[in-house]
C-alpha cells in the first residue's frame, strides 16, 4: 500500500464520506524532522534484496511509514539523514530530515546496558538529536513540524538481557524509566531551542504484538510499557508548555486490536511477513496476498502499511483539531453583522416624536475555502430581530433591539460541523441635524455551539467525536453620514467604526476514545473602519414613496488578530497551541435594497448583498423588515 490513495480509504469515501474531496489542513510547516527507530526510520538501510542493494523501511516494502505519509499530508518530503550500507558496514550522509534508524534506543551509550541494536550499532535518539541541533547552531525552526518517539528498543534490549538474567526485572524496569526520563530531556532540549510543534507518541502495549512468540516475557512487556509511559507521561506534565502534541498510541493500537473488522483488519495478532523482522520483507514474501492491508503487524512488532496508515491518519487529525475548532469562533462575527444590517434601516430617520415598532429577518451564507494552510467551512445562518425605537421629535431617538440567530456549518472535506445559536440584545441612538445623521449602539449576547463535530478516517472506520460549549458575542459601532439630496436623488458618504468579538469557551469531547480532545478558551476580535457611500433615489407609486438604493463601501481591520487554539487529547499530560485561520484584513461590501413609506406610518425595506475580497471568504446576505409608528 504505497501513497495515500489506499484501497480502503477509497472504500470508506464511497460509504460513509461520499461527498468528501481532499482533506482539511491546519498549519503550512516549513520541514518535518524525525527522531527515533525503526517505526519512524523512512529508510535508513540499504540491504540486498532481490540481488539488489536498496533502501528499506520496517515495514511492507517499499511502502512509506507513518512519518512520511504525514509529511506527503502536508506537502513536505521525508527522507533518510543517513544511508547505511549493511553489506559493506559503511554509512554516508545523505542529508535528509529523519534522522530516525531502526535499533535505535533513546541513547545509543547508557551505562547500564548497551543497546542492542539491529542490523548494527546505531546512533540513538539523543545522538540523533545532538547532530541535527549541531547542524543548525543549536536553532530549532519555529515552523517546522518535529516527531521523537523512541523506547521500545530499550525494552526489547531489557528484555534480551532478562532473558539471558544478566539484570533483575527490577533493574530492568529502572533502566526503561531512565530511557523514559531521556527521552523527556530530550524533548526538553528540542523545545529549548525553539521547537513549537513537537509530535510525542506513547508507546503501544508490545505484550500484544507477535514479539512475543520470539521472546515469551509477555508480562515484564506489559510492565515495562506501563513504566515507560507513566514516567513520559509524569516528566512532560512537569515539563509543561504549549509545544507537545502528544500522540496515544497505546490506547490507538489497543482499540484497534480490540475491534479489527471496525478498522479494516483481519488479522491483529500474527504477522504479514514470512520473516520475523520486515527489513527484507516485501510484497513477494508475505504470508497471503493482501496481507499488507488485512494484517495490523508486518513482523513480530513493526505495522503493516494499513497500520502505519491509520496511524498517519490519528496524527493528523490530532494536528489538525484545532484548525477546525478554530472556526467557531468565525461564524458569530458574520452572523452579528446582521444587527448592523437591521440597524441601517434605522439609521439617520430622525423618528418622529412617538415609538417605532419594527421587525426585521437576516439570512446569510458563510463560505471558507480550504488551504494547504487551513481547514475550510461553510455554512448558513437565519435570524430574527424585533425592535421597538421611540423619536423625541427634535432628531434624537433611542432604541432597543432583540435578536436570535441560528446557524449550522460544515468543516470542509466531511471533517465534521456544528450548529450555533445567538441571542443578542442592542440598544442604540440615533441623531439627525439637517443632512448629517449618526448612530451609535452597543450589542451584548451569548452562543450556544451544539453537537460539534470532528469527524476522519481511521483505516476503514469513520471516527466521530462530539462536544458542545457556549460563549459570548460583544459589539460596538458609531455610524455616521451626511445625506446630500438633489431633487429625488441623494447620495450618502458612509463613514463608521465596528469593533467585534466573539469568545468560545473552552470544552472537553464527550466520545472517550484514543481521539477525543479537549479545546481551550478562544477570543476573535475586529476593529474595523468602513468608508463609503450609498446612493437613493426616491419615487411616489400609489401613494407609497418607493426609495431604490444601491451601496459600496470597503472596510479595514486594524486588528488583523493572530490566533492559536490551545488543545490535546483527553489523555495527554500537556496540550499544544496550533495557528488557525486569520481572515484578510480588508474587504468590499456591495448592496442593493429596497425601501417603501406608506402614509400610514407602515414601512418596508428589503436589502440584498455580498462581501468581496477578503481572502478565501465569500459571504452574501439578504434582510428584510417592516415597521410601524405608533
Amino acid at each position: 500500500m504505497v501513497g495515500r490513495s489506499a484501497v480502503i480509504r477509497a472504500a470508506v469515501l464511497w460509504t460513509s464520506i461520499a461527498a468528501g474531496t481532499g482533506a482539511a489542513h491546519a498549519q503550512q510547516f516549513s520541514n518535518f524532522y524525525v527522531f527515533g527507530d525503526s517505526l519512524s526510520d523512512a529508510g535508513t538501510y540499504y540491504v540486498v534484496i532481490d540481488g539488489q542493494l536498496q533502501s528499506v523501511r520496517f515495514t511492507v516494502n517499499p511502502a512509506p511509514v507513518w512519518d512520511m505519509l504525514v509529511g506527503e499530508h502536508y506537502g513536505l518530503g521525508v527522507s533518510p539523514y543517513l544511508a547505511i550500507d549493511t553489506v559493506t558496514k559503511t554509512s554516508t550522509v545523505v542529508g535528509g530530515n529523519n534522522y530516525a534508524q531502526g535499533g535505535a534506543c533513546v541513547n545509543s551509550g547508557f551505562n547500564y546496558t548497551k543497546c542492542v541494536a539491529y542490523p548494527d550499532n546505531t546512533l540513538g535518539e539523543t545522538q540523533q538529536l545532538e547532530i541535527y541541533l549541531a547542524s543548525t547552531g543549536g536553532v530549532a525552526q519555529p515552523n517546522a513540524l518535529y516527531s521523537m518517539w523512541a523506547g521500545a528498543n530499550d525494552i526489547f534490549t531489557q528484555a534480551i538481557y532478562l532473558s539471558y538474567q544478566l539484570v533483575s526485572e527490577e533493574k530492568a524496569i529502572e533502566n526503561v524509566v531512565a530511557a523514559a526520563n531521556q527521552h523527556v530531556e530530550n524533548i526538553a532540549t528540542l523545545s529549548k531551542a525553539g521547537a513549537r510543534y513537537i509530535i510525542v507518541p506513547n508507546l503501544p502495549d508490545i505484550s500484544k504484538a507477535p514479539v512475543t512468540s520470539l521472546l515469551p516475557q509477555g508480562q515484564f512487556f506489559s510492565d515495562s510499557v506501563n513504566a515507560y509511559n507513566a514516567t513520559l507521561y509524569n516528566d512532560l506534565r512537569h515539563l509543561g508548555g504549549s509545544n507537545i502534541i502528544y500522540v496515544d498510541d497505546y490506547a490507538l493500537v489497543n482499540e484497534v486490536i480490540a475491534n479489527p473488522t471496525l478498522y479494516g483488519f483481519t488479522n491483529v495478532t500474527d504477522k504479514a511477513c514470512q520473516q520475523d523482522f520486515a527489513i527484507t520483507c516485501t510484497t513477494n514474501t508475505l504470508v497471503a496476498p493482501n496481507a499488507q492491508n488485512d494484517y495490523l503487524f508486518a513482523d513480530v512488532v513493526h505495522p503493516t502499511p494499513a497500520g502505519h496508515e491509520l496511524l498517519a491518519q490519528y496524527i493528523e487529525s490530532i494536528i489538525e483539531a484545532p484548525g477546525l475548532i478554530g472556526l467557531l469562533a468565525e461564524s458569530p462575527i458574520y452572523v452579528g453583522r446582521g444587527i448592523y444590517r437591521t440597524l441601517d434601516t434605522r439609521i439617520g430617520t430622525g423618528t418622529p416624536k412617538g415609538f417605532q415598532l419594527y421587525t426585521n429577518i437576516d439570512y446569510s451564507t458563510y463560505t471558507l475555502d480550504p488551504t494547504r494552510d487551513h481547514s475550510g467551512s461553510d455554512g448558513s445562518a437565519a435570524a430574527g430581530y424585533v425592535g421597538l425605537e421611540y423619536g423625541f421629535g427634535n432628531g434624537i431617538s433611542v432604541g432597543a433591539l432583540l435578536s436570535y440567530g441560528s446557524g449550522s456549518y460544515n468543516f470542509s472535506a466531511q471533517n465534521g460541523g456544528y450548529d450555533a445559536d445567538m441571542f443578542n440584545g442592542t440598544i442604540y441612538a440615533n441623531a439627525r441635524f439637517g443632512g448629517a445623521f449618526a448612530q451609535l449602539s452597543g450589542t451584548v449576547g451569548s452562543i450556544d455551539y451544539n453537537s460539534i463535530k470532528r469527524q476522519f478516517l481511521l483505516g476503514a472506520a469513520v471516527r466521530t467525536n462530539m462536544g458542545d460549549t457556549s460563549g459570548t458575542y460583544y459589539g460596538a459601532r458609531l455610524a455616521t453620514g451626511y445625506d446630500f439630496t438633489m431633487g429625488q436623488a441623494t447620495v450618502t458618504p458612509l463613514a463608521q467604526l465596528t469593533y467585534q468579538q466573539a469568545t468560545v469557551d473552552g470544552y472537553a469531547e464527550t466520545a472517550g476514545n484514543s481521539s477525543s480532545m479537549l479545546f481551550g478558551n478562544q477570543l476573535r476580535e475586529l476593529f474595523y473602519a468602513t468608508v463609503g457611500g450609498q446612493a437613493s433615489y426616491a419615487f411616489v407609486l400609489s401613494g407609497v414613496t418607493v426609495r431604490p438604493n444601491v451601496q459600496a463601501t470597503y472596510n479595514y481591520d486594524f486588528l488583523n488578530q493572530d490566533r492559536s487554539v490551545t488543545a490535546g487529547l483527553l489523555t495527554a499530560p500537556v496540550t499544544f497551541a496550533m495557528p488557525v485561520y486569520q481572515p484578510g484584513r480588508s474587504w468590499t461590501n456591495l448592496a442593493v435594497g429596497l425601501a417603501l413609506e406608506a402614509a400610514n406610518g407602515l414601512t418596508c425595506n428589503f436589502t440584498l448583498g455580498e462581501l468581496l475580497g477578503q481572502d478565501q471568504v465569500s459571504s452574501a446576505y439578504v434582510n428584510g423588515g417592516i415597521a410601524y409608528k405608533f
